[in-house]
């Protein structure tokens, strides 16, 4: 169990820095996301990413997921839609 922010996300894996915790390189790894909810008084359930760890960073991790979820996709699209 740890924490950590997610910095970077594709449609092929993510990047998780400023974590409490780094998981060993091939390790399966479970990741829940929490976002800003849309209606505070039905907040949004958190996104659920299963993969592998494939690297470390100075401070977090990379996974690879194991399934693309069509949830992942809307997330993504929804990230990069923050960014405009």
């Amino acid at each position: 169990d740890g924490i950590g922010v997610l910095v970077n996300i594709s449609y092929s894996g993510a990047l998780i820095e400023d974590s409490s915790v780094q998981p060993t390189v091939g390790s399966r790894v479970r990741i829940y996301v929490f976002t800003e909810p849309v209606d505070p008084i039905a907040p949004a359930s958190p996104y659920e990413l299963v993969g592998r760890v494939v690297r470390h960073s100075s401070s977090g991790f990379a996974i690879e997921y194991e399934d693309t979820d069509p949830e992942v996709r809307q997330l993504v699209d929804k990230a990069a839609a923050s960014q405009d």
